[in-house]
C-alpha cells in the first residue's frame, strides 16, 4: 500500500512538472490582440489574393466580408523591438504582411511572407491612422493610380499621402458597422479624422 501510494505521488509530480514546462515554453507570439480587419477611407478591406497559402502573394483591398479568413488578420507584438512594433498575420494562412526581398524604394509591392521574428520589412506601427513599416519607414497604401478601386494593389508609399489612412477594426465592430451600413441603406459617415466609417464613430487608431 505504501509503495503504491509513493509510485501515485511520484506520478502526479511528474505530470506537475510537465505541465509547468509546458506553460513556460508557450511563445511569446501566442498573445495576440482580437482579430482585425484593415478597413480604407472608403470602405475597401485589404485581404490576400485568392486567400493564398503562397509566400509572394498579393495584397489587395476588396469588399468587406467578415466571412473571409483572407481579409482578416492577428496582430503580433513583435518581442525584442523598439515599443509598438507588431507583425500582421493572415488568419488563413499564418503569414504576414511585409515587403519582398526588404525593398526601399517607394511603390514597392506588400505581398504576403513566411512570419520571421524581428524581420523589419515585417514589422509595423500604427500612428495617425497609417501602418508604417520598420525597415523602410513608409506606409502601408493602396496603389495611387487605382485607388478607390476595389482589386487594387497594397504597396508602401509615403506616410503624407491621403492614401495610407486605415481603420485597424475588430472582426465584431466591422461586422456590427456593415450591419449598420446596410439599414441605412449604403449612407457612410465621416469622422474628424477624414475617415469614412461604418459605425460612425471615430477609431482609437490603437493595436491593443
Amino acid at each position: 500500500m505504501g509503495m503504491f501510494a509513493s509510485t501515485t505521488r511520484r506520478h502526479h509530480a511528474s505530470l506537475t512538472s510537465v505541465l509547468c514546462l509546458l506553460v513556460l515554453t508557450v511563445p511569446l507570439f501566442a498573445q495576440t490582440t482580437p482579430q482585425r480587419q484593415i478597413v480604407s477611407e472608403l470602405s475597401l478591406c485589404v485581404e490576400v489574393a485568392g486567400a493564398s497559402q503562397d509566400d509572394g502573394a498579393s495584397i489587395f483591398q476588396g469588399d468587406c466580408n467578415d466571412g473571409n479568413k483572407h481579409q482578416v488578420f492577428d496582430f503580433i507584438p513583435a518581442p525584442g523591438t523598439d515599443s509598438g512594433f507588431h507583425r500582421i498575420r493572415a488568419s488563413h494562412s499564418n503569414k504576414c504582411l511585409g515587403v519582398a526581398d526588404g525593398a526601399l524604394a517607394p511603390g514597392a509591392e506588400v505581398v504576403q511572407l513566411s512570419c520571421v521574428d524581428n524581420n523589419p520589412s515585417t514589422l509595423w506601427k500604427q500612428r495617425d491612422g497609417a501602418l508604417i513599416l520598420q525597415h523602410s519607414g513608409y506606409c502601408l497604401s493602396v496603389d495611387v493610380s487605382s485607388r478607390s478601386t476595389s482589386g487594387a494593389f497594397m504597396v508602401q508609399w509615403f506616410c503624407d499621402s491621403p492614401s495610407v489612412k486605415w481603420q485597424v477594426k475588430s472582426v465584431s465592430e466591422q461586422h456590427d458597422g456593415l450591419q449598420q451600413l446596410s439599414k441605412r441603406g449604403n449612407s457612410v459617415g465621416k469622422s474628424q479624422s477624414g475617415f469614412y466609417l461604418s459605425t460612425g464613430t471615430p477609431h482609437d487608431n490603437q493595436f491593443l
